[in-house]
This record gives C-alpha cells, sequence and structure tokens, in this order.
C-alpha cells in the first residue's frame, strides 16, 4: 500500500478532513469525528488512493513537562484500513497502526518548534478511552523489550489518569534518529 503523509492545511485539505470525519462518525469513531476537534492541534493526515484514512497530531505539552512535545494525539484510522501496511512488530509500530508513517513528520515539526522531548501518552483508568486503556497494557507489558520507547511518567492529564512514554526515535518503523 502506498500511502503519503502531509500537514494538514485547511485551505487544501478542509473537505478531505470533512469526508473522513463523517466517515469516522459512521463507524463510531466518535472522538474524531469533527473537523474543529481534530484541528485544534498541528495534525497529519494519512491519504490511500486520494482519501484521508488516518489522521494523528502534535502539539505544544509543555504545560505538563518544559520543552515537550506530545505525538499521536487524536490518532484515527477507519476501520476498514486497521491491521493494514504496517510492520509487525510489538511496540509502536504495531500500536500506531499506519499512523506509524506519521511519527517522523509529527517529530521533525516538534523538533523544529523547539521541543527538547517527545512523548505520547496513554489512559490508565477505566475513566478514559477504551483503546488506548489497551495500549497501555500493551505498552507496560513489552517496554523493557522495545527499544523505541520508555516509560516517563504517570499523571492525570486531561480529567484522566494517563501513562505519559518517551518516543526515543523520529522514526520508529526504520529505527533511525535516535532522539
Amino acid at each position: 500500500m502506498q500511502y503519503s503523509v502531509v500537514k494538514y492545511n485547511k485551505l487544501d485539505h478542509f473537505f478531505d478532513l470533512e469526508y473522513f470525519c463523517e466517515r469516522a462518525q459512521k463507524q463510531n469513531l466518535i472522538n474524531n469525528a469533527s473537523v474543529e476537534d481534530l484541528t485544534r492541534m498541528h495534525l497529519f493526515i494519512t491519504y490511500y488512493k486520494g482519501d484521508i484514512i488516518a489522521t494523528s497530531g502534535c502539539h505544544d505539552f509543555s504545560e505538563h513537562y518544559e520543552n515537550t512535545w506530545r505525538v499521536f494525539s487524536r490518532t484515527c484510522t477507519l476501520k476498514e484500513y486497521r491491521l493494514k501496511g504496517f510492520p509487525r512488530r510489538i511496540g509502536v509500530c504495531t500500536c500506531a497502526g499506519i499512523n506509524v508513517y506519521s511519527i517522523p513528520h509529527q517529530v521533525n515539526f516538534a523538533l523544529s518548534q523547539g521541543a527538547k522531548n517527545i512523548v505520547y501518552t496513554t489512559n490508565n483508568d477505566k475513566n478514559g478511552y477504551n483503546g488506548s486503556l489497551k495500549l497501555d497494557i500493551h505498552h507496560r507489558k513489552y517496554v523493557d523489550k522495545c527499544p523505541e520507547y520508555e516509560y516517563y511518567d504517570e499523571k492525570k492529564i486531561y480529567g484522566v489518569k494517563q501513562t505519559v512514554w518517551k518516543l526515543l526515535y523520529k522514526d520508529v518503523v526504520n529505527m533511525e534518529g535516535k532522539l
């Protein structure tokens, strides 16, 4: 499968993102069913055959950790593209799915904005999104076997207890660009 990842630009991508959100809503992917919600951050979109099939964003996270940006925010992949087209190995690649290809774009953007640390979060209590809770369990299980991330902290963020993971590579697919 041939994907292209670009940073969202309202002028060029608004109608494509609106169509993606309609499709997400029909699939009950409610957390990602609004253009307004998705574009409150720096959004990266993955195209396949002219349609957006996945989204993932990054944003300044310095209110929680100085000089830190968060990646993998509001990650969403349409159901028909899950479990396809990405490396199968434990850790970030499998958990991110197709969005793993947007990570170098998100990290490079964050670094260009002055980030010194790159993190992502997973919910670790029942009050959060269930999919994120499953990722948290997976990450805890394999953290000692995966060189692309490490445990960083636990904190209540956005009203939900979360595990904070530090990303260790710009490109987790090829394990390049040590951070």
